[in-house]
């Protein structure tokens, strides 16, 4: 490996690794007992700190922590499932099977697999009947 590629490697984790540092400071910060002007328990900066720590964990190859922080970011209200679809930065993440489970726990997923495999199986043709 060059030292120009093993430099850009160590450069990159270490942004990472400060990001990661720096939201987690975002989150400590979540003043307690919070209500906001639209009755909100959460902060939106809580919700996009907390996403942006999937972000980081899963760019740094730490996918167990990434699905958590995933998870907590969509428990506390982040709803961009577009974003958490298609975000290059949660690549890692997708590959892992829960990474699945944890999206369509809240949001429903593209195609319901259910009535998928219901079709293949022949089942519009029970419904014509």
């Amino acid at each position: 490996m060059s030292f120009s590629v093993m430099f850009s490697t160590h450069l990159h984790t270490h942004i990472h690794t400060k990001a990661l540092i720096e939201f987690e400071n975002v989150l400590a910060m979540e003043p307690k007992n919070y209500v906001g002007d639209n009755l909100a328990r959460i902060t939106d900066m809580y919700r996009v700190a907390q996403y942006n720590v999937a972000c980081c964990y899963s760019v740094l190859g730490q996918t167990e922590a990434g699905l958590e922080a995933l998870n907590n970011a969509l428990k506390v209200g982040f709803e961009d499932y577009s974003k958490v679809r298609s975000d290059p930065n949660l690549a890692n993440l997708r590959e892992n099977p829960k990474y699945k489970l944890i999206v369509d726990k809240y949001d429903e997923p593209i195609i319901n697999e259910e009535a998928l495999k219901y079709v293949e199986m022949g089942g519009w043709g029970l419904l014509a009947d």
